[in-house]
């Protein structure tokens, strides 16, 4: 168990250091089986924070039945067992259907701001420096991590096809 593995000598290091802040917050990953851990997180996360992991009827839930269910899952709390399938709680609107608890506001859209349109005048494209799922923001941190910059050596365009095609630019072409 690669977790309790990592855990166990993560708190190896910080007892080293004797840092009991960390020495704590890596202890109890004695787990033996893919039970134990299933059992500590489903059953004993967060039991002094708050029920998120089954509640009342996490009983329910052994890990046998759990494995056996493969990637069906089911939506806890569990509500109960029944023919041999754990049955959970219906999300909320599945239906399509919503009541009172969703309230949608109406978002008017007063067109672009006056900068926008002025400029919008003298350029045909506008570029977003949005991010790429794993560089956040500008990269203003991330450019240092060679991780990063190894994954996304350069920064990506995205271009409509038509546009791209009046241009004469290709997939894969540096622009």
């Amino acid at each position: 168990m690669i977790a309790a593995e990592i855990a166990k000598d993560l708190n190896n290091f910080y007892s080293a250091e004797n840092s009991s802040q960390m020495i704590n917050r890596f202890s109890g990953f004695d787990w033996k089986t893919e039970e134990d851990a299933f059992n500590d997180g489903f059953r004993m996360a967060h039991a002094n924070e708050m029920d998120s992991q089954g509640g009342a009827t996490s009983q329910l839930a052994t890990c046998k039945i759990v494995h056996n269910a493969g990637t069906n899952g089911v939506q806890l709390p569990i509500k109960e067992y029944a023919s041999g399938k754990l049955v959970g709680t219906e999300m909320l609107y599945m239906s399509s259907k919503f009541d009172i608890n969703a309230l949608f506001q109406p978002s008017p859209w007063s067109g672009l701001p006056a900068v926008v349109v002025a400029e919008k005048k003298d350029y045909s494209f506008w570029i977003s420096n949005g991010r790429t799922n794993n560089i956040w923001k500008t990269a203003s941190h991330d450019q240092y991590l060679s991780l990063h910059k190894g994954r996304f050596p350069m920064v990506s365009l995205e271009i409509n096809p038509v546009d791209a095609k009046k241009l004469g630019i290709k997939a894969g072409d540096i622009v």
